[in-house]
């Protein structure tokens, strides 16, 4: 019964990482410890999500960039309603780091007021809000994900090494690195349970983000080569019972292009910016 209501969920699963399938190539990703995050019950009757919380969904590739964008596009829109004197959002930043842009002054990248909400999301959404809070510019992320896309279309990595591999480029080297204040009480993954119902839980460092991200994308033969990674899958197939949430990311108009396997970037700056427009010129995009 799981296995079925599982593969009609895949059927409509926003597939971030479609960039890279690959008809062949079955490595397996490196284990990942214990998740070592807080984990919310899921009885939302009880447990009811931050009235402020906005809820932010997957959307294939193409809805990464969008979100990402749109995600920006608040900040900046927040930053001129408050009087803030500050310069249209960039698209790229002057920075000359691109891998682990986390570990760079970032305040002096983006500075924007700090983000007002707590963000709930799954699968590819759950890039963006950690992208977003982190201010990795679009620049970085492009170029670590062009990069692995061209390992894969090389034949250097398997499809299943990409999210793994991705978040190793995004995260601090140093897993002993504080966890900034923005992800620790502003971040929510969740994900789905055997049962195909969703599981809340709060990073409590870099290590359970990377275990928490892996789970939340796990879509098996896309980025995953097993029905579960440690009785998770993505959550986007418990969304049925998913809890309903103040606000919600404005979602991208449906296109099948979002989910081309060798989307250029070119595509991926489009749908940033279009993301990043529609957040910014809405009078009521709080989120």
């Amino acid at each position: 019964m799981v296995e079925a209501k599982l593969f009609a969920g895949l059927l409509s699963t926003p597939l971030l990482l479609l960039l890279f399938l690959s008809p062949s190539d079955y490595r397996l990703i490196p284990a990942l410890g214990p998740a070592d995050a807080e984990v919310h019950p899921s009885n939302f009757s009880t447990f009811p999500p931050p009235v402020s919380s906005c809820l932010v969904r997957g959307g294939a590739f193409k809805g990464f960039y969008f979100s990402l964008g749109y995600l920006r596009g608040v900040e900046r829109k927040m930053g001129v309603d408050s009087g803030s004197e500050v310069d249209d959002f960039p698209f790229f930043s002057n920075a000359s780091s691109v891998h682990h842009a986390s570990n760079t002054t970032t305040d002096q990248i983006y500075p924007i007021p700090a983000p007002r909400n707590s963000y709930h999301c799954y699968s590819g959404g759950c890039f963006a809000v950690v992208a977003h809070l982190m201010d990795i510019s679009l620049d970085g992320i492009l170029a670590i994900g062009l990069d692995l896309q061209q390992k894969w279309m090389k034949g250097e990595i398997s499809r299943f090494d990409i999210v793994s591999k991705f978040i190793d480029e995004v995260l601090p080297t140093n897993p002993n690195t504080p966890l900034r204040e923005s992800l620790k009480n502003q971040l929510n993954i969740i994900t789905s349970t055997t049962a195909l119902q969703p599981n809340i839980q709060k990073p409590t460092n870099f290590s359970s983000i990377k275990k928490l991200l892996v789970q939340t994308s796990w879509i098996p033969g896309v980025t995953g080569n097993s029905l579960f990674v440690d009785g998770a899958v993505d959550g986007f197939l418990s969304s049925y019972k998913h809890p309903v949430f103040k606000e919600e990311l404005a979602e991208q108009p449906w296109d099948l292009s979002g989910f081309k396997i060798s989307m250029s970037k070119e595509d991926a700056e489009d749908a940033y910016r279009f993301g990043y427009e529609i957040a910014k010129n809405n009078s009521h995009a709080i989120c």
